[in-house]
């Protein structure tokens, strides 16, 4: 819950892309917020980001100059990321998992 507002985000993975999106219900509540999407790995038993280029991770903020978010009852954004093919076995092998970070309190993990 922001304020009075109903929130859900949720993260999924296919085989090509991660997938994070958001939904909130009466979304007059909601100021603009950023989310960030970030692969990591595990190193000396602490997780930690490898990095945002080269599709390793992903920042982007709603709205846009060009985007509306929201309508007077609902709010639906994506936000999408196309790890290259060595990264994305990675990750179903489980050597990395996927965090989404926003403004809105705990971060997503998704690990396989």
């Amino acid at each position: 819950m922001v304020g009075t507002t109903e929130i859900h985000q949720e993260i999924n993975y296919s085989n090509f892309a991660v997938h994070f999106w958001f939904h909130a219900h009466d979304p007059s509540g909601v100021d603009p917020f950023c989310v960030t999407l970030q692969l990591e790995r595990k190193s000396e038993g602490a997780w930690e980001g490898i990095g945002m280029s080269n599709q390793r991770g992903r920042t982007a903020c709603c709205p846009q100059p060009d985007e509306e978010c929201f309508t007077a009852t609902d709010g639906y954004w994506d936000l999408f990321l196309y790890p290259r093919e060595k990264l994305r076995r990675r990750i179903k092998q489980g050597d990395l998992r996927i965090r989404a970070f926003s403004d809105f309190g705990p971060s997503l993990v998704l690990r396989f």
